[in-house]
Formats: C-alpha cells, sequence, structure tokens
C-alpha cells in the first residue's frame, strides 16, 4: 500500500495516506490552538482562585 490515497468525499480530492506533519502544520497548529489552550489556562486558574476565597483559604 506504498502509494495510498484517501478520496475526500465533499471535494473529491485525493490526499496521500502517508502524509506527514510538517514544520508548516505544526505553526499553524501552536498559532491556532496556543491562544484557546492560554485563555482555558487562565480560567481554570481564575476558577481555582474564586473556590478558594470561597473556602477562605486565600485573601484579596
Amino acid at each position: 500500500m506504498a502509494n495510498a490515497s484517501v478520496k475526500c468525499p465533499q471535494c473529491g480530492h485525493e490526499f496521500s495516506a502517508e502524509w506527514r506533519w510538517t514544520t508548516r502544520d505544526w505553526v499553524l497548529y501552536v498559532v491556532a490552538v496556543g491562544p484557546i489552550g492560554l485563555m482555558a489556562l487562565a480560567l481554570t486558574a481564575m476558577a481555582v482562585v474564586a473556590v478558594l476565597q470561597l473556602l477562605g483559604v486565600v485573601s484579596r
């Protein structure tokens, strides 16, 4: 199965089944997903601080 390909059901374009991530793919992934991850991390940290304040463990 050296030259296997996968056909897109919507547009009919054929892609190589042996596709590998390149540096460009990783950069695009980090640019797209990085800010989402940072926002989720910040929201989680704020939620933890809020819970600790409610429990009286942390004061303002």
